[in-house]
């Protein structure tokens, strides 16, 4: 169940990916592991959704709107929107796959993005990763770190 979608009955799921093994062998590429983001309302968070290759394959990130079936993609509320999946500051680097969250309101949304796998400037594979992010109010603050 999300917050920020129209309709959101919590049950639909649906990923692509793609690869071209036409001009040999590679591999997928692999996403580090996460799991859900709890992050607290007003509180800035650095969420990694960096992919590896291999092969060392050059990767570019992108923002898409996540999809619930082969055609169709999520319906968000007004307000929201595949670049703009939770309330607040929300900033997303194409070449890290790193979002930049700071978010003001208590949300549970979701986002997705391609990472997509170029070899010698050719597209060779592409997968989509979803994520649900939680925003809370939270009573604990995080640590800072120094030294």
């Amino acid at each position: 169940y999300t917050t920020t979608l129209n309709g959101s009955t919590g049950n639909d799921l649906f990923i692509k990916s793609f690869l071209d093994n036409t001009g040999g062998n590679h591999s997928s590429l692999e996403f580090v592991p996460v799991v859900m983001p709890h992050i607290c309302i007003n509180t800035q968070y650095i969420l990694s959704n960096r992919a590896f290759s291999v092969d060392h394959d050059s990767i570019a990130y992108e923002l898409v709107p996540p999809m619930i079936n082969d055609t169709d993609t999520v319906q968000y509320k007004p307000g929201y929107s595949s670049l703009q999946p939770i309330g607040g500051g929300f900033t997303f680097d194409p070449n890290t796959g790193n979002m930049y969250v700071n978010s003001i309101t208590s949300d549970i949304g979701i986002y997705a993005l391609y990472a997509r796998q170029y070899r010698h400037g050719e597209l060779i594979g592409k997968i989509e990763r979803d994520i649900v992010i939680l925003v809370d109010n939270c009573n604990n603050h995080q640590p800072a770190a120094t030294g």
